[in-house]
């Protein structure tokens, strides 16, 4: 099987699961996946900068602005 097709199996599963759960379940996952990223914000902003600069590399810069 395809690394792709894979990957839209898991997503279908996942999506069918978190269909099933409550609203608070959901929301505190919401607020735990918020916190995550506003700790870890210096470290994503710079992962983000290596992926533009090495985007920029072989991307038109349209598509890196995207």
């Amino acid at each position: 099987m395809s690394s792709a097709l894979a990957q839209v199996k898991k997503a279908k599963e996942a999506s069918l699961v978190l269909a099933s759960i409550n609203t608070e379940a959901k929301n505190m996952a919401l607020k735990n996946i918020a916190r995550a990223m506003r700790e870890n914000k210096n470290k994503i902003i710079k992962e983000n900068k290596k992926d533009v600069d090495k985007a920029k590399k072989s991307l038109s810069e349209p598509l890196v602005n995207r």
